[in-house]
């Protein structure tokens, strides 16, 4: 891919770029071509996002059979591709039931929508560069190598583990129930198949919620019809967070799940397809708990707060992160987001944000999340496990 017209060929064929994108990009002709082109891009990693030449707009011409709307922007200026992607993941249209209000076909078959995590990827691509330019430095560029961390295994800890403290040392002899939960927690993380103990990087994007309901009702149009591109910047919840995970509860596969809605959710889709994974076959379901810091707005209560969630393998084998976040005792958001690459890969999730109780008027938007470290101890941590609270 280090040629220009493989990456147009290959990466830029998704439906995405039926609209956005130079003039060397085109959707491919099916749709199954369309959601490989778009896993191919979210594998490779570096959001492809050209800005269009100016020689390319004065080729436009206008289409009487378009809508006028569809006319007016056929005539205007194109605008880059993460525009079109923003679009797509501001658009609630794309949050269902159906969908698991994630990254997900919308059939309840829990099979991933590929042009939804490119469009996320994309996104989420710019604001980081976005940031990393603005911060002289101190947060430095990611996603910036192709098909870093895009296979199973792949994350690999790069910090030595740190030595435990004899007891000996310790200021005050470890209460005993404290001490049991520990050896669970450690038992746990070690038959813990998906790697979730430890320390991850989170980012969290918003639009602003005026305009988020302005894009999505202010005009009605039809279901089919996209979008126009939002050419607006986004705002930040955090766009630099520590997330420390701990395991906490290890199910069998298709264990019922509270948090899952039966009546959403089948073995296969509405096309009749099977699944690839059986239930038997399947890795268990894990449960894990938390804590979120910002890394920029510590100073702001509303910016920390606690995490629990599950990772689990659908029936397609992908895997699947749902996390909750929780403030002063309630959960206030929930995410669902699927990982690049496969199990324990170093690309990390990427998915969708929402209201925990399924707002349809939102707010919503895109996340993403990777390891960084095994530790998931700091210098503020009390030394209790997650498990404890």
């Amino acid at each position: 891919f280090k040629r220009r017209n493989n990456i147009d060929a290959f990466l830029c064929a998704s439906s995405l770029f039926e609209r956005a994108g130079t003039t060397n990009q085109y959707a491919a002709p099916t749709a199954d071509l369309q959601q490989l082109s778009a896993k191919l891009h979210c594998l490779f990693g570096v959001p492809v996002d050209p800005i269009p030449p100016r020689s390319s707009f004065s080729l436009q011409r206008p289409n009487l059979s378009l809508s006028p709307s569809a006319k007016t922007r056929m005539q205007t200026r194109r605008l880059a591709t993460h525009t079109y992607a923003r679009a797509k993941v501001y658009d609630l249209r794309q949050y269902t039931n159906g969908t698991l209000w994630g990254p997900f076909i919308d059939d309840g078959s829990q099979r991933v929508d590929w042009e939804k995590v490119e469009a996320i990827m994309i996104v989420l691509g710019f604001n980081l560069n976005k940031f990393s330019d603005r911060s002289d430095g101190r947060w430095p560029k990611v996603w910036d190598r192709p098909f870093i961390g895009a296979t199973p295994h792949s994350y690999r800890c790069v910090e030595p583990p740190k030595p435990p403290i004899p007891k000996e040392d310790s200021a005050e002899p470890e209460n005993e129930e404290i001490s049991k939960i520990r050896e669970l927690a450690l038992s746990l993380s070690a038959q813990d198949p998906y790697g979730v103990t430890g320390t991850w990087m989170r980012v969290v994007c918003f639009l602003d919620y005026n305009d988020l309901y302005a894009f999505n009702f202010s005009t009605r149009i039809p279901a089919e019809e996209l979008r126009d591109p939002i050419d607006t910047e986004e705002g930040i919840i955090d766009l630099a967070e520590s997330i420390k995970l701990q395991v906490t509860k290890i199910e069998p596969a298709g264990s019922a799940s509270e948090d899952d809605d039966e009546d959403w959710v089948g073995a296969a889709g509405a096309d009749g397809q099977q699944p690839s994974c059986s239930v038997s076959d399947r890795l268990p379901v894990v449960h894990f708990r938390g804590r979120s810091r910002s890394l920029h707005a510590s100073w702001d209560p509303n910016a920390n707060s606690a995490i629990r969630g599950t990772v689990q393998q659908t029936p397609a084998g992908d895997i699947r992160w749902t996390t909750f976040s929780i403030f002063h005792g309630e959960e206030r958001w929930r995410s669902e987001g699927i990982q690049v690459g496969g199990l324990r890969s170093a690309r990390g999730v990427l998915g969708n944000w929402f209201d925990r109780d399924y707002d349809v008027h939102g707010p919503a938007g895109p996340t993403a999340f990777w390891k960084i470290s095994d530790s998931c101890e700091d210098d503020r941590s009390s030394g209790i496990p997650f498990a404890y609270y």
